[in-house]
């Protein structure tokens, strides 16, 4: 794994390009790791060596030198890939994912990624023609911001490097703003700031001599679907289904690095753990979260029956806070600061294991988590619209609402513009019930949860079977029913890997996924009773007497007891800083945090959007580094 910092002219000679490109390399190289220099008269590039690649000298150059190429990520099955380049007459100085997707690009050109399997993005340079193409993989599975200057072109996986180019005035980027208020992160491939862009998914972006173009090489509709004659037995269907993952998570242990899982309660982190074949061992594992919480009791148990070595790390609103620094230095506003619950752990798994083998994704491709009841019928292109749009605003700030909350130049300006814009991305997905979950992998998945892993790659390597491209084909060529509550999902885990899943419960129904229906409506009662004795305690000031869920991180209830959290969230979003803004009325925003502290309303989510936002302005607006509160 290697982080690739850059810029390359298009035509005119920049005098400071070399400090640019350090002071680049510097911010976003966390670790300290290794770096290693490529300097053209027109291109300069550095690339942040995390030492699990096979040390082949980076950068590298095909046999004639006219193209050189820098990768971050990895690709799986890279032996079968060579072997086979080596049959047709290329020549490795090693044995490097770098060197193999190098030779792929020589001989396919811009199809050289087509089928490519693993999270990567290349970078590609032509010194004769002054030629730079950066590549992503299919899903775009890991960040690269770029931003066009004109006469020259900046990039790297964090935000803060390309505002080391002092001529680069952050902006704030208005549509993107109305997003992450009403959604909880931005559409597509925008930011929080003006002319800085994420590198789309499946995309190659080439300036040719300073010519410019976007190219998609692949989309969701390339996914073959099966027509029902062609869906085998559900029993075969089961058999498939198993044999593919484990195969997708074999191919990733197959690559350097001491594994790890984070092992929650969930069914995910589990079916990762379960695949793992014993050869790997010792396997490391880190639950997180509050002691006693369901995930924790849950994980616990997973690991003792799969002998796996594991490690708890508590959670706390007192380690949330001193973490929240550097939370915002490493979100960069992607997502609200409460949602980083990880982010506490990682340096301790550092210590243990050098990749995070991840569930990531698991619930909505194999568990189809976001999709409709199955009694929800969606019979035209609107209703698919409604559905997704009610989804991604609900907990957020409301639409309706807008008038109360923001102030009156600020909703002026950014009125009515998140419905916009999610119209167009909308518009971009094909729209049809069965490709309804195309649009949040793309958008949800891709720029809300994939944060966490753009976080944990500041430290670790992650890799991720749940993106297999076999498995991902297979389970999208189903017919969507058959992944609707989790119904395929389950069955393949309870014939596969009985032993972690057999009475143990999923953190998620409180029951296991054998359960009987006795059992279901036990559980169902239970978590109902414990809603309301939470709800019923925080109305009467006494949040710690009973917990609305045993969930892992209580933000709720840790911003209501702790008075150094209260202090800090009224004296922040009530400062005459923030309000001089005019983002928001104030009387809004006692409201919003009165009523939440009082128990009378939860209003979690809100508040983590109006903080990260404030904090994101002081950080990358007015550029006040975040190293303290």
């Amino acid at each position: 794994m290697a982080r690739v910092v850059g810029i390359y002219l298009k035509n005119e000679y920049l005098t400071d390009i070399n400090a640019i490109r350090c002071r680049m390399t510097k911010v976003v190289n966390h670790e300290n790791h290794k770096t290693t220099e490529i300097v053209f008269p027109r291109f300069e590039c550095c690339l942040m060596d995390y030492g699990l690649s096979d040390p082949n000298p980076a950068p590298l150059f095909n046999e004639d030198r006219s193209i050189c190429a820098f990768l971050d990520g990895e690709i799986v099955d890279v032996v079968k890939l060579r072997d086979d380049l080596v049959k047709r007459g290329h020549c490795f100085a090693g044995d490097s994912d770098a060197e193999v997707v190098l030779h792929l690009y020589e001989e396919k050109g811009e199809q050289f990624a087509r089928n490519l399997n693993g999270s990567f993005n290349a970078i590609f340079y032509h010194p004769e023609r002054n030629k730079l193409v950066l590549c992503s993989d299919r899903f775009g599975l890991r960040r690269l911001y770029y931003c066009d200057r004109g006469n020259y072109v900046i990039f790297g996986p964090e935000i803060k490097a390309l505002l080391e180019d002092v001529t680069l005035s952050p902006e704030l980027n208005y549509t993107a703003v109305a997003e992450f208020l009403h959604f909880g992160y931005c559409l597509d491939n925008k930011t929080l700031l003006e002319q800085i862009e994420l590198l789309p998914p499946g995309t190659l972006a080439t300036w040719d001599n300073g010519k410019h173009r976007l190219d998609s090489y692949w989309n969701w509709g390339k996914i073959p679907l099966m027509t029902s004659e062609q869906v085998p037995h559900e029993h075969a269907l089961v058999d498939t289904m198993g044999a593919f993952w484990v195969q997708a998570v074999k191919r990733r242990c197959e690559k350097p690095g001491r594994i790890g899982v984070y092992l929650s309660g969930g069914l995910d982190s589990r079916a990762v753990v379960s695949a793992i074949e014993e050869k790997y061992f010792p396997i490391h594992v880190i639950n997180f979260g509050a002691p006693g919480s369901d995930d924790t009791v849950i994980s616990r148990k997973v690991a003792q029956r799969l002998n796996l070595t594991y490690h708890h790390y508590d959670l706390s609103g007192e380690k949330w806070f001193e973490g929240l620094g550097q939370a915002m230095w490493l979100t960069e506003g992607a997502i609200s600061l409460t949602h980083l619950h990880a982010l506490p752990a990682l340096k301790y798994a550092k210590d243990l294991f050098d990749v995070h083998m991840s569930g990531f994704a698991g619930d909505l491709i194999a568990g189809g988590s976001y999709l409709p009841s199955p009694h929800l019928t969606l019979k035209t292109s609107d209703d698919v619209k409604g559905f997704i749009y009610d989804k991604m605003n609900a907990g957020n700030v409301l639409d309706g609402t807008e008038k109360e909350c923001f102030g009156e130049n600020f909703y002026t300006r950014i009125r009515d513009l998140h419905q916009q814009s999610f119209t167009e991305s909308f518009n971009r997905i094909p729209a049809e019930t069965k490709n309804m979950d195309y649009f949040f992998l793309h958008n949800r998945v891709r720029r809300f949860t994939a944060t966490g892993l753009a976080v944990q790659q500041t430290i670790l390597e992650t890799r991720l079977p749940f993106y297999d491209i076999d498995f991902i084909e297979f389970m999208y060529g189903l017919p969507t029913q058959l992944r609707m509550g989790s119904h395929i999902y389950k069955k393949m885990l309870l014939k596969f890997f009985p032993l972690s899943y057999r009475g143990i419960p999923w953190q998620k129904s409180g029951h296991p996924i054998d359960a009987g229906r006795l059992r279901v409506t036990g559980a169902k009662l239970h978590r109902k009773l414990r809603r309301m004795a939470g709800w019923t305690s925080a109305r009467i000031g006494s949040p710690g007497l009973y917990a609305a869920t045993k969930s892992f991180a209580d933000y709720s209830n840790w911003f209501r007891r702790s008075h150094v959290l209260r202090s800090f969230l009224y004296s922040t979003l009530l400062s005459q800083r923030a309000l001089a803004r005019d983002f928001f009325r104030p009387e809004f925003i006692k409201k919003v945090l009165d009523t939440h502290m009082s128990g009378e309303a939860n209003n979690l989510n809100v508040i983590g959007l109006l903080l990260t936002l404030e904090l994101f302005c002081r950080s990358f607006i007015e550029r006040e580094r975040p190293d303290s509160r």
